[in-house]
């Protein structure tokens, strides 16, 4: 690892099943990761209840007295079954209503219209709330929680990108209209834009309303909205609206045309999934170029974090395992990603997030070659 190597923080995962039987979360941390972390990953997405999201915020908490720094994961995939919908804090404000119906199932979709917006900026700083809450619990010593939140609070809320496409025999299922199945993909990314702007503004809104009630010396500055790009999922064949290189590269473009605070979360593997139709080495030539062009000066000015994860070790290989070696097709081909983006990356401030459930260690010992996470 070179001097000038890039130092970004790392982001470690912080809500998995086993994580509700766990007592001393540091023990777990480390048995799991082999170290700690610069902030952790919440799941907070469509299916979490007040109850799910207080335990593991309070266990944060209770990890180290220096951390106020949370990655929000909203993540909308989740199938919403009948028992989970009505304890969901997302059911609260409507948003299980927005979706596919497969079955007794449900679909989160997104994004659909200003309705849905201003439904999701009321879930976010609920959920946004809770965690500044619960954290500040372990912070009240002789009242200084207000300096602590001040110098050192930073929450990322990860949002994902609305279906561009699914397959027509589940069209009539969707529960409400859904404008991007009609427009091109370039129509489409300033449609979600326009609808995204609106949310921005009634979140920035409620965040400014909660912390004059709550009186806490918070900026709006501190709360990053972050679009992570997604390829495929695992219940439809469908087609997220950004996906690929091409398609975060125009939702740049675009984004620089607004007035709007929108960043994004690169997922190193989603791209690599885009390529699926890519066979032999074709994929890793146009990955490389794809690398090369994105992460420019003008663009990183738009990224605030990276994930990575590999193949499960089991026999049937998943998403979110160990072996990111054997996902990207070789130690060369991984490790040429990896130095050439830390050389790219060099100066620029940003989260990294191993998107790994079980037995991550060998990721970390791997990315710890290229950069000084810390």
């Amino acid at each position: 690892m070179s001097k000038m190597a890039s130092r970004p923080k790392l982001i470690l995962l912080a809500y998995s099943e086993a994580l509700r039987r766990v007592k001393d979360f540091k023990s777990y941390m480390i048995r799991e990761y082999g170290r700690l972390a610069s902030a952790y990953e919440i799941s907070s997405h469509f299916g979490i209840s007040k109850k799910d999201l207080s335990n593991i915020t309070r266990k944060i908490a209770s990890l180290n007295k220096s951390i106020i720094c949370i990655s929000l994961h909203t993540e909308p995939s989740h199938i919403l079954r009948p028992n989970a919908i009505s304890g969901s804090i997302a059911n609260i404000y409507g948003l299980s209503n927005y979706c596919i119906y497969q079955g007794n199932r449900r679909i989160p979709i997104l994004w659909s219209d200003t309705k849905w917006a201003d439904n999701f900026s009321k879930y976010v700083i609920d959920i946004i709330r809770q965690v500044i809450r619960n954290l500040s619990n372990v912070f009240i010593h002789g009242g200084d929680i207000e300096n602590k939140l001040k110098a050192q609070c930073e929450i990322l809320v990860e949002i994902h990108p609305p279906y561009f496409r699914i397959p027509q025999k589940l069209i009539n299922s969707v529960s409400c209209p859904y404008p991007y199945f009609d427009l091109e993909k370039s129509k489409a990314i300033n449609y979600f834009l326009d609808i995204y702007e609106d949310f921005e503004r009634k979140l920035k809104d409620l965040f400014q309303r909660y912390v004059k009630e709550e009186n806490i010396d918070i900026k709006y500055k501190y709360i990053h909205i972050c679009l992570e790009n997604r390829a495929t999922w695992r219940w439809i064949d469908g087609e997220f609206l950004i996906s690929d290189f091409n398609d975060i590269q125009n939702l740049i473009n675009a984004i620089q045309q607004r007035n709007t605070n929108l960043k994004l979360v690169i997922d190193l593997s989603q791209l690599k999934t885009a390529m699926k139709d890519l066979h032999g080495t074709g994929w890793f030539r146009q990955y490389m170029h794809g690398i090369q062009v994105l992460f420019n000066a003008t663009n990183l000015r738009y990224i605030k974090a990276l994930h990575i994860y590999g193949y499960t070790t089991g026999r049937v290989k998943r998403a979110h395992g160990p072996d990111v070696v054997g996902f990207f097709e070789g130690s060369n081909n991984l490790n040429n990603i990896l130095s050439t983006l830390s050389a790219l990356l060099q100066g620029k401030s940003l989260y990294i997030l191993p998107e790994i459930f079980r037995d991550a260690k060998s990721c970390l010992n791997i990315i710890s070659r290229y950069f000084a996470i810390y």
